[in-house]
C-alpha cells in the first residue's frame, strides 16, 4: 500500500535528489522530501532538509528544530482540507496528485508561512512523487480503506497512482512561475525518484520473499541431524 524501505535508504535517496535539485536550478536553495504513509492514515514525515550556501557549493543537511512534519510526522486528518483552518499545499498535493506552485505568497491560499507571518514572502513548488498502484501488486488495493475527504468522500480510488513522496523546493524571491521550466524539471526528478523508491522496494521484496521460501522449506530436523553426526 505504500513505499517501506529501510530509512538509511530512503534518506539516502532522498538527499541525492536534493542535491541534484539544488546545483541544477540556480534560484533554488532549499529542499525538503516529506515520506508518505500507507493509507488510510496517509502520514506525512519531513525526511531531510539541505540548504545550499550562497557560493552555492555546499548544502547543509538536517531537520528544523521544531515543525508538525518532523518524525513521527503528520497524519492526514490534520493535515486535509477542513473548515476553521489554513489550506495546506500539503494535501492539494496528496489528495489531488498534482503540484503546488507559490508564485504569489501574499495572495497564496495555501501559503501556510505567508499566512501565520504577514510580510513574510514564501516562494515554493510541491510536487508529489507517484508510483502506479499496479507495480505495488495493488490489484486488490480496493479491498484496503482509502482516506476520506473531510466530508466523506474517498481519494485516490479512481486514480492509477498513489502518492508515496512529496518534493518541496523554496527559490529566491519571484524566480518561480507556475509551469516554468525549474517546476518541469521538478516534476521529471519527481518520476525518477518515484522509479528509484519502487526499484528498493521490489528488491526488499524480493529479499523478504527469499527468506521466507527459506524458512519455509528447510527441514525442521536439519540442526539436530547435524549436531548428530
Amino acid at each position: 500500500m505504500s513505499i517501506e524501505i529501510e530509512k538509511s535508504v530512503l534518506k539516502k535517496a532522498c538527499m541525492e535528489m536534493i542535491e541534484t535539485i539544488l546545483f541544477c536550478l540556480p534560484d533554488a536553495f532549499k529542499g525538503t522530501i516529506y515520506s508518505i504513509g500507507k493509507p488510510p492514515d496517509l502520514i506525512a514525515e519531513r525526511i531531510t532538509s539541505g540548504i545550499i550556501n550562497d557560493e552555492r557549493k555546499e548544502i547543509s543537511w538536517g531537520l528544523p528544530a521544531e515543525s508538525e512534519y518532523n518524525p513521527p510526522g503528520k497524519p492526514w486528518v490534520a493535515y486535509r482540507d477542513e473548515p476553521g483552518r489554513p489550506l495546506e499545499a500539503m494535501c492539494w498535493c496528496v489528495q489531488r496528485q498534482k503540484s503546488w506552485t507559490a508564485e504569489d505568497p501574499i495572495n497564496d491560499s495555501r501559503n501556510i508561512r505567508s499566512q501565520a507571518k504577514p510580510g513574510l514572502e514564501d516562494f515554493f513548488h510541491m510536487e508529489p512523487v507517484l508510483v502506479r498502484k499496479s507495480d505495488l501488486s495493488l490489484g486488490m488495493y480496493s479491498s484496503f480503506e482509502y482516506p476520506r475527504e473531510y466530508e466523506g468522500e474517498m481519494i485516490w480510488r479512481k486514480s492509477e497512482y498513489i502518492v508515496v513522496a512529496v518534493i518541496k523546493i523554496h527559490f529566491r524571491p519571484n524566480t518561480i512561475k507556475i509551469n516554468s521550466n525549474e517546476t518541469r524539471v521538478i516534476k521529471k526528478l519527481s518520476r525518477s525518484l518515484g522509479t528509484e523508491l519502487l526499484s528498493y522496494q521490489l528488491h526488499q521484496d524480493s529479499l523478504n520473499t527469499i527468506l521466507f521460501l527459506h524458512d519455509l522449506f528447510s527441514p525442521p530436523w536439519r540442526g539436530q541431524k547435524d549436531f548428530m553426526k
